[in-house]
């Protein structure tokens, strides 16, 4: 199973925060030293603290506070005296209180029937609640801790309230107690309209949620019975179904494809000289193909899984490049000679060579058939299929042959035809294999591709799927 580090959360927490103010900063600037307030690589650093604290356990946020205020203002830099220590290790505790809450929601999804993809999705989102570990000593000083402003720095984390000020009259562990059980009565109606199909907009988004684990016990101090509220069912309302859906329709695409292959030479009669013939070999050319596709996709299953459409689509090149031909030219070296009469009394018309014969592929084109079914997904939007292609594919040989005419007498010259005789004659290939594919989906319904075949053929494309 993935661990979600902190080191990752952080790094997500500060993307986000870099379109945001620093929250936590702002909410607590009244009790964090000015001089750190000037220093943007400290103010950086603090929020990003702060953040760690109010998501796995807020009452930290008071320790943290007294701490910045003594090695700054009072410059007590003994760990044990300055909270350092016993910050560190009340975080350890959260922390892995928090984790086994992970852990105790993680051995739940056995009893969950929903489709492979989806169950990846929720186990992802439940292991982004996860946070890193260490063992810290214990503090060997016992320190002072107003547990009423410990609990008010608690609170207004919860609340994020900039203007709440602290009142010692108020009893501010039963507000904070309070708050959390408001906080679950929003989620069940926001569960109840999910499940009732109303498209509200949720009361409170899941990156409220990232950003206060309140179900971990680290949080909530077990003020929350997991039999009151199925966090796991409430954190599946928040995956998009849509996303993981097969859909039939139709595809039209394009794709570029570079591809080796041999096409036959062909043997022909010297049209000018009477039963000679001269043989082309077999040509090893590497050419691309630019191909515009066009086919159908066929749901087999409700939802994105191995075998769980099938397309079928046709393709036709619009151009060809030819980027590599090995053989061009074939020395012969054939000495012929024409007479008229009889043995013994002939009268010598020509002779001469046939030297050698050239030639270049030309006029490319291809047309393919092909079935394809996914075999593995990655996730919703990348997957690996495997099909079988038919293609069919023609070049022209354009062949010069090249003649040395050494003496001519005949009446009429035109017979023996031109010293540099052209002749072109088509070659085909009738092919059959099979390809594997990755599919990545940038955006819904449109789709990259790119795949190898059994034909030594690599292709690069894309298609739009427009549903039915």
């Amino acid at each position: 199973m993935k661990k979600f580090s902190f080191g990752s959360f952080v790094f997500l927490l500060l993307s986000f925060q870099s379109l945001q103010a620093q929250i936590h900063v702002k909410l607590f600037s009244e009790y964090i030293p000015k001089i750190y307030l000037e220093d943007e690589d400290k103010v950086e650093q603090i929020e990003v603290n702060l953040n760690q604290y109010a998501m796995t356990d807020p009452d930290l946020i008071y320790y943290y506070l007294n701490y910045l205020e003594l090695i700054e203002e009072k410059k007590i830099f003994n760990r044990d005296s300055n909270y350092f220590n016993i910050l560190q290790y009340e975080s350890s505790l959260s922390n892995t209180l928090n984790n086994k809450w992970v852990d105790e929601e993680m051995s739940k999804l056995v009893s969950l029937t929903e489709p492979g993809l989806i169950m990846d999705e929720l186990e992802s989102l439940l292991d982004n609640f996860r946070v890193s570990e260490t063992n810290p000593p214990k503090a060997t000083i016992e320190l002072f801790v107003d547990l009423n402003l410990q609990k008010f720095f608690a609170y207004k984390s919860l609340t994020g309230e900039q203007s709440l000020t602290f009142n010692e009259k108020s009893d501010y562990q039963k507000l904070f107690s309070d708050k959390i059980q408001e906080l679950i009565f929003r989620m069940k109606s926001d569960y109840e309209s999910h499940l009732s199909g109303d498209d509200s907009t949720r009361k409170i988004d899941l990156e409220y949620l990232y950003q206060h684990h309140i179900f971990s016990r680290g949080y909530s101090e077990g003020q929350i019975d997991s039999a009151e509220f199925n966090f796991l069912e409430y954190l599946l309302s928040f995956i998009d179904y849509s996303l993981f859906q097969e859909n039939s329709g139709i595809l039209a695409g394009f794709h570029t494809e570079t591809i080796l292959q041999e096409f036959p030479g062909s043997t022909f009669i010297e049209p000018y000289l009477p039963y000679s013939e001269i043989t082309i070999p077999s040509t090893d050319s590497e050419i691309a193909f630019y191909n515009l596709t066009l086919g159908y996709r066929i749901k087999l299953r409700e939802f994105k899984s191995p075998f769980s459409h099938l397309d079928v689509g046709v393709g036709y090149s619009f151009k060809s490049t030819i980027l590599f031909s090995d053989t061009s030219s074939i020395n012969l070296d054939n000495f012929y000679f024409i007479w008229e009469g009889e043995p013994g009394n002939f009268s010598l018309l020509f002779f001469g060579t046939v030297q050698s014969a050239t030639w270049v592929l030309d006029n490319f084109s291809e047309f393919s058939l092909s079935i394809t079914t996914p075999v593995y997904y990655l996730s919703q939007n990348l997957f690996f299929d495997l099909g079988i292609q038919y293609k069919y594919i023609t070049t022209e040989y354009s062949v010069v042959v090249h003649r040395e005419i050494n003496d001519q007498i005949a009446e009429d010259p035109s017979m023996l035809g031109p010293e540099d005789e052209k002749i072109n004659f088509n070659s085909e290939n009738n092919l059959f294999g099979g390809s594997i594919a990755v599919h990545y989906s940038p955006i819904n319904n449109f789709t990259l591709i790119c795949s190898i075949s059994t034909f030594k053929a690599v292709q690069l494309g894309f298609n739009y799927l427009f549903t039915l």
